[in-house]
């Protein structure tokens, strides 16, 4: 059974790969002016992968202690 939590964590995962996704696609695509925006889209890409990372933690984690298991 998929709780509410588990929904949103899921639509919230999927929202961060797709905003990834854009700022790969503005690098890929040459879009960064000059080497500090190149930069700084990286680092946009980074942080929302860290996020998605800590999600899927926690998301883990929830499924431990719903079923007893810490």
């Amino acid at each position: 059974m998929q709780t509410y939590d588990t929904f949103w964590q899921k639509i919230f995962a999927k929202r961060l790969n797709e905003a990834a996704d854009r700022e790969g696609e503005v690098v890929i695509s040459g879009g960064a002016e000059d080497f500090a925006a190149y930069k700084y889209r990286v680092g946009i890409i980074r942080g929302l992968n860290i996020a998605h990372e800590l999600i899927e933690l926690v998301n883990d984690e929830i499924h431990k202690a719903e079923q007893g298991d810490k």
